[in-house]
C-alpha cells in the first residue's frame, strides 16, 4: 500500500511538473514570443507555440483549426485580427471563458459570452514618404485611394488575407459586397500598386517607390524605428468621416482544448494591462484597449481617436468566400497590379533566360572544340 501511495505521489508530481499549453499564433511571433516566455517563467507552464507563413498565416491557421475540429491540438488561439475569429465562433469551435482581466476592455472588442476577447489593436493607417511629399498633400481618407488626384501614387496590400482582408470585409459590411468590389476596382484603375502584404507595401513607401501607402500601425512604426522617412496619418478623422479602423488582436480558448486550466491561465496572462503596455512600447506599437495603460508618446490611445464602429459578426459573414471573389479582381485585370511584390518583370525574366541560353551554347562549343 505504501509503495502504491508513493508511486501515485511521484506520478502526480511528474504530471504537475509537466503542465503545458499549446497556442496557435498568427501575430508576428517576434511580438508574441516575449509575452509567452514571461508566462512560462512566471507559471512554470510550458508553452508550445505554432505559427504559419508570413503571407497567409491568419487564414492558414484558421483553416487548420477548422480542419482539426473535434480533435484540436490547440488550447488557445492568439489571432492578429477579429473577423476570422468570429468565423471560428460561428462554426462552434470556441469555448467560452470570461477572464477577469477582460472587465475593462470596451464591449465592442469582446464577445459578451467570453468566446473571444480583443486587446492590443492595430490601426489601418496611411503612410507618407516625407522626402517625396508633404503630409498636407497626402490622402486623408481611405476613399482617397480611388481619387484621381492621387492617381499612380499609392500602394497597398492585396486584400486577400490578414488585416487587409479584414478591412475589405469591413468595407463590405458598410457598403455591401458590390460596394466593396467597386472600391477595389476603382483603386486598381487609379494606378494603385498592390503588393503581397502590408510589410512590402510599407517598404515601397519607405524606399521611395510610391509616396503614399496603406498599412498597419505596427509596420509603420517599424519603418520609423529603422530610420525611414515615414509619416503616419490616422485616416477618416474629420467631422463627417467614419473613423479609423482598429483591428484588435484576439485571444480565445478552443473547444475541446486538451489543457483547459493552462489555457485559461494563458488567456488571463495575455489579457493583462501589462501585456498591452509591453506591446505598446515594443516594435509593434500596438494601441491599448484597457484604459490608462502606460504607453509611449508616439502610440495613440483608443480614447485619442475617432474609431469606426464595426459589426464583427457581419464582417465574419462577408469573409466567407471573400478571398476568392476579391482575387478575381487582381487576375490580369490591370497593368498596375503587383504580382508577388513586383511588376513588369516579364521582359527581365525573358532577357535573363536568353542570356543564360547564349552562355550555355558558348560553353558547349568551347567544350566540343577542346
Amino acid at each position: 500500500m505504501r509503495v502504491l501511495i508513493a508511486f501515485c505521489l511521484v506520478a502526480m508530481a511528474v504530471v504537475a511538473q509537466d503542465r503545458s499549453v499549446t497556442v496557435y499564433v498568427s501575430t508576428d511571433f517576434e511580438h508574441a514570443e516575449p509575452i509567452l516566455k514571461a508566462f512560462e517563467k512566471a507559471t512554470g507552464i510550458r508553452v508550445a507555440a505554432v505559427s504559419d507563413t508570413e503571407d497567409n498565416k491568419t487564414v492558414g491557421l484558421v483553416n487548420r483549426l477548422i480542419a482539426e475540429a473535434g480533435a484540436t491540438r490547440a488550447d488557445v488561439f492568439w489571432n492578429n485580427e477579429c473577423g476570422q475569429t468570429i468565423r471560428l465562433a460561428r462554426k462552434g469551435l470556441l469555448a467560452p471563458y470570461v477572464s477577469a482581466n477582460a472587465a475593462t476592455i470596451p464591449p465592442a472588442f469582446k464577445d459578451a459570452t467570453g468566446l473571444w476577447t480583443g486587446f492590443g489593436a492595430r490601426g489601418r493607417v496611411i503612410v507618407v514618404n516625407t522626402k517625396a511629399a508633404a503630409i498636407s498633400t497626402a490622402p486623408s481618407r481611405i476613399a482617397d485611394f480611388a481619387d484621381p488626384r492621387w492617381r499612380g501614387t499609392c500602394v497597398m496590400s492585396k486584400p486577400l488575407f490578414g488585416t487587409t482582408l479584414t478591412h475589405a470585409a469591413i468595407l463590405g459590411v458598410r457598403d455591401g459586397k458590390e460596394g466593396m468590389f467597386k472600391y477595389f476596382r476603382e483603386v486598381l484603375a487609379n494606378g494603385t500598386r498592390f503588393e503581397k502584404g502590408n510589410a512590402p507595401a510599407m517598404r515601397e513607401v519607405a524606399d521611395g517607390g510610391r509616396p503614399f501607402g496603406m498599412t498597419d500601425t505596427d509596420d509603420a512604426h517599424a519603418a520609423v524605428l529603422d530610420g525611414k522617412p515615414v509619416g503616419v496619418i490616422y485616416p477618416d478623422q474629420g467631422p463627417n468621416d467614419v473613423g479609423v479602423v482598429l483591428i484588435p488582436n484576439t485571444v480565445m480558448m478552443m473547444k475541446g482544448a486538451p489543457h483547459v486550466s493552462e489555457a485559461q491561465a494563458l488567456i488571463d496572462w495575455i489579457l493583462r494591462p501589462e501585456t498591452e503596455a509591453e506591446l505598446a512600447k515594443g516594435r509593434s506599437a500596438q494601441i491599448p484597449l484597457h484604459p490608462g495603460v502606460p504607453r509611449p508618446e508616439h502610440v495613440k490611445g483608443f480614447e485619442d481617436l475617432k474609431v469606426m464602429v464595426v459589426d464583427w459578426e457581419s464582417v465574419s459573414q462577408v469573409l466567407e468566400g471573400a478571398p476568392d471573389d476579391l482575387g478575381k479582381i487582381f487576375i490580369g485585370s490591370n497593368p498596375n497590379e503587383a504580382v508577388s511584390g513586383a511588376t513588369d518583370r516579364g521582359p527581365t525574366y525573358i532577357l535573363a533566360g536568353l542570356v543564360a541560353l547564349v552562355i550555355g551554347l558558348a560553353i558547349f562549343r568551347m567544350r566540343t572544340r577542346a
